[in-house]
């Protein structure tokens, strides 16, 4: 599982994500991404987190983004990406 190690992923955090998220997805086969403390995220991270989703399902290998706060997932819902990344929300 891959933690990002940040409290919010904008532009200015997303670049060195993805350094740890390239790797991350490379090393393994089952590809858990955990926003737990995050709280702000914009654009730049959606757009990354479909992009690991697509190559995940180019890859064959399982994606997840797991502990989403009510505020990203109302996030998401707005910018039409909750089915487009296939969360689960309750």
């Amino acid at each position: 599982m891959l933690r990002p190690n940040t409290h919010k992923l904008t532009l200015y955090e997303v670049q060195e994500f993805t350094k740890e998220l390239l790797w991350y997805i490379q090393s393994c086969e089952n590809v858990e991404i955990d926003l737990s403390g995050i709280e702000q995220i914009d654009m730049s991270a959606i757009q990354l987190l479909i992009s690991a989703k697509l190559y995940c399902q180019k890859e064959n290998k399982a994606f997840k983004i797991s502990n989403i706060s009510d505020d990203i997932i109302n996030l998401f819902s707005l910018t039409a990406t909750l089915s487009i990344l296939e969360v689960d929300h309750d």
